[in-house]
């Protein structure tokens, strides 16, 4: 204790230290040291398990905080400290133990009273036969432990009939469904798509692949099966009971009416004529719409379906350079007019003017449905597939709706046109470059 006290009155200086050890009291020491940049020698084994916890003391009385708890002696010469154990000090006598005072006679403890003959002593006063009562009260607890088990037993029985009816449904299912592809293949010839205007009708216990009506609805009789799609523009997609779509049943300007046990394993989509929500719209207008849009999806369908390579041609040449597109069809619709006349007066230019007067036609109605394509493919269809009949049909319903505009409709047909004609033109109807082959990248889904 004198060395630490010759230490306080040295005033050394050194840094705060913050320490907290969980660990020996050397370990303790030599952080402390570490803290506060002090040169610290421990002699002699310290490895008692220690618990330090200072804050922001300086690290001369760190040191002798731990060193006064742990008895140590802490001796400075010069820059150096030296910890060790404190001397042990020499033990004192003690004083002899006074004799103890004899001892009170103990008192007499009484009996305990026997609690168990008491209360069944007390009971049978009552009328109560306490190993009867017990007796019952253990058949009872049997009793409804039984009948628990019986419980959980009925529930097991019945969560197993529950999956053995849904398996027995599932096979029912799938066992109508069979059934209706067998009656089906041995009824019917009707195996290819149905394409009309019109009603479009897929009879009973009949398979097609797609089913396509334009003006008109699509029927589905009672266990038909359309393997595709089921589409109606300009009329509703009507399915008989168990009738079967395993792609998407699509109504343009009508709604998809179906009974309960019918299925549609794909999206059952309506965009309903604006005449059914209290718009009215003209009937001759209407009329024109549809049989424009029957004419220009039919011709597309077809073009796209025979000559996919082409029509992804006439659409990349639409998409990439539309202004170059329609400057051409423009310079091509005006020459057409003098060029006519010139050939008209020459025998041998006859040909010629009845081959351009095809070419000319036939540009428009390729023409329009690649742009109808290019305005479908950019449009959102919130979720649903895109199959490439939906594509065209939704490029084709805007840019047609496009042309009833006020003011703007006579333009968009105008602008239209002249650049359908001039991609159809430039392209030779869809021809590739020499050398540079175009992969068809289009929509393979089911149309």
């Amino acid at each position: 204790m004198v060395s630490l006290l010759a230490l306080l009155a040295l005033g050394a200086t050194a840094n705060p230290v913050s320490v907290k050890v969980d660990g020996s009291l050397k370990d303790a020491l030599e952080a402390i040291a570490r803290e506060g940049g002090l040169n610290v020698v421990v002699d002699g084994d310290l490895h008692e398990p220690v618990q330090v916890h200072l804050t922001s003391l300086p690290a001369e009385e760190a040191l002798e905080s731990v060193a006064k708890v742990y008895h140590l002696d802490v001796v400075r010469e010069g820059k150096l400290w030296v910890v060790r154990r404190a001397a042990k000090e020499a033990a004192l006598p003690l004083p002899p133990t006074p004799p103890a005072p004899p001892a009170a006679p103990a008192a007499p403890v009484p009996p305990v009273p026997n609690v168990e003959a008491i209360v069944k002593g007390a009971l049978q006063n009552a009328g109560v036969d306490l190993d009867q009562e017990i007796e019952r009260a253990q058949d009872e607890a049997e009793a409804a432990r039984d009948e628990a088990e019986r419980a959980r037993e009925e529930a097991a029985q019945m969560r197993e009939k529950a999956k053995e009816l849904a398996e027995a449904q599932r096979e029912r299912a799938q066992a109508l469904k069979e059934a209706a592809r067998e009656r089906a293949k041995a009824l019917s010839k009707d195996v290819k798509s149905r394409f009309a205007k019109g009603p479009v009708v897929v009879k009973e216990g009949s398979i097609v692949q797609s089913a396509t009506s334009f003006g008109g609805p699509v029927i589905v009789e009672k266990g038909a099966i359309v393997e595709g799609d089921a589409t109606a523009f300009g009329g509703d997609v009507v399915l008989k009971e168990d009738a079967i779509v395993e792609g998407n049943a699509t109504a343009f300007g009508g709604q998809v009416v179906r009974e309960k046990t019918s299925q549609v394993q794909g999206e059952a989509v309506s965009f309903a004529d604006k005449a059914k929500h209290g718009i009215k719209v003209g009937t001759s207008r209407v009329a024109d719409f549809l049989v424009a849009f029957a004419l220009f999806f039919g011709l597309g369908f077809l073009v796209t379906m025979l000559a996919p390579q082409r029509m992804k041609r006439v659409e990349d040449v639409i998409r990439t350079q539309p202004v170059r597109s329609g400057l051409f069809g423009v310079l091509a619709l005006l020459a057409s007019l003098p060029l006519s006349v010139i050939l008209f007066f020459t025998f041998i230019g006859w040909p010629l003017l009845a081959l351009m007067w095809v070419a000319l036609p036939l540009a428009v109605l390729i023409g329009m449905p690649a742009i109808a394509n290019v305005v479908g493919a950019a449009l959102p269809t919130a979720g649903v597939r895109k199959t490439q009949a939906l594509v065209l049909a939704l490029g084709l319903a805007v840019v047609l709706a496009s042309f009833h505009l006020p003011v703007l409709g006579g333009v968009l047909v105008s602008v239209t046109t002249f650049i359908g004609v001039g991609a159809v033109l430039r392209t030779r109807f869809g021809q590739p470059p020499k050398g540079l082959p175009v992969r068809d990248e289009r929509v393979t889904a089911a149309v």
